[in-house]
């Protein structure tokens, strides 16, 4: 019989090398990064900034829509002057911003609004007959309102 051994994950996360490890150095690295842009950004930002990147001089902020951004614009060189009196900012050269992209998930609930794009009658008849076959509940749901999407009702 096989023995099972039981770990912390903190403890194999720390104990990583290779891939993750690198992965989990960097992550680790941007969420201190964060924390120390947060601390300097007017309080107005701060739930719509994030830390994307710092490389040579150059930090990039993830803001989360253009209305924020063009925002922070203004406030950009009074930041820049503020983290450069950090030690870990010391060389910091420019400041740059980043729209976050949003997806499908991320924008919610809103319906999407029907496709002008027309399924063919082949298409729709695999579509319908795959709904008939399947037996997973979920993938029937799915094609159901994929063809509902597109102008088809499943009857």
């Amino acid at each position: 019989m096989a023995k099972t051994t039981h770990q912390h994950l903190q403890t194999i996360l720390s104990q990583s090398h290779g891939d993750l490890g690198k992965l989990l150095q960097v992550v680790t690295q941007l969420q201190a990064l964060n924390k120390l842009v947060q601390i300097h950004l007017p309080d107005a930002f701060k739930k719509y900034v994030r830390v994307l990147n710092l490389n040579q001089g150059k930090l990039i902020l993830e803001v989360d829509n253009s209305s924020q951004a063009a925002k922070l614009r203004f406030a950009l060189p009074e930041l820049l002057s503020s983290l450069r009196k950090t030690r870990e900012f010391a060389g910091l050269k420019n400041i740059e911003q980043q729209i976050a992209v949003k997806t499908h998930k991320t924008l919610g609930s809103k319906q999407a609004e029907p496709s002008e794009f027309k399924l063919s009658p082949e298409a729709t008849e695999c579509l319908l007959s795959s709904i008939d076959s399947s037996s997973d509940d979920k993938l029937k749901k799915t094609l159901a309102k994929f063809l509902t999407h597109y102008g088809v009702n499943k009857e």
